[in-house]
Order: structure tokens, then C-alpha cells, then sequence
């Protein structure tokens, strides 16, 4: 689905595709229509960090992508990274990505408390 194609791409590691979807002008923000379970209204960048993909990451930042943007269940990439227990994402999405530590998904722990758990 086109609307889903850099979402699939990041969370995939294929850099090369990503940024072939960029320059041809796909939002950097642009979300995912429900897809599996509560993965509607996710981003690249929360999937290229549930995949732990740092050179996507960077990629995606370097184009302005919200390190911040939430999904339809409310979490961000950080938080994603958080409870998968990717530390190096974790470290790598607070320090580049200047992403809020203190953010809560809906009814969630915030990915400071998640990653101390």
C-alpha cells in the first residue's frame, strides 16, 4: 500500500528505499492507516526504531521527522524502543532525536520509566 511504503521500508532496514521514497517526496511524518492490531498511525521513524535501524533513524531526523510523533495507541518511537529494551535506540533517539523522555503513551508508562523497568 503507498500510503504504508516508507513505514515498511524503514521497519525493514532497506535505507536505499527509504530515501528513494523521500526525494521523491513522501512526508517524512506521514502515518500508517491501521495495518496490524494497534499499528495505525505510526511513522517511519517509529518503525525504523522498533527495528533498531540508527542509519534510517538518522535519515528520517535529517529530514525533520517528529522524534516525538505518537500513534493511534499513543506511543512514540522512544517509548517503542524502550520496551523492546534497545538501549542503544533509547540513547540514540534522546540524544539526536532530542526525543521528551517523559512522554506517556495512552494509559502507559512513559519511556524513562519503561526502560528503568
Amino acid at each position: 500500500m503507498v500510503d504504508d511504503c516508507c513505514f515498511r521500508a524503514a521497519g525493514q532496514g532497506r535505507i536505499d528505499d527509504t530515501k528513494k521514497l523521500l526525494k521523491r517526496g513522501i512526508k517524512v511524518d506521514r502515518t500508517t492507516k491501521a495495518i496490524k492490531g494497534d499499528l495505525g498511525g505510526c511513522t517511519a521513524l517509529y518503525s525504523a526504531a522498533s527495528g533498531g535501524w540508527n542509519e534510517i533513524m538518522k535519515t528520517l531526523l535529517e529530514k525533520c521527522a517528529n522524534a516525538d510523533k505518537a500513534g493511534d495507541n499513543g506511543a512514540t518511537p522512544l517509548l517503542i524502543a524502550s520496551q523492546l529494551g534497545d538501549m542503544d535506540v533509547v540513547k540514540w533517539l534522546v540524544v539526536e532525536g532530542k526525543a521528551e523522555v517523559d512522554k506517556a503513551a495512552d494509559g502507559d508508562w512513559a519511556p524513562l520509566e519503561t526502560a528503568k523497568a
